[in-house]
């Protein structure tokens, strides 16, 4: 998760971007601590 949050910081990807690699790390069945990008960012303050 920080990889990503240090791609949208460097504007490498953007919040809607994660949101989709998220959605598929899940899909596949990785355990991840956020469902989405804002939720993540809610928590990891």
């Amino acid at each position: 998760m920080e990889l990503l949050r240090e791609a949208i910081k460097k504007r490498l990807m953007t919040e809607h971007e994660a949101d989709v690699f998220i959605q598929n790390c899940l899909n596949k069945g990785d355990r991840l601590p956020a469902r989405n990008w804002r939720d993540y960012e809610k928590i990891s303050k």
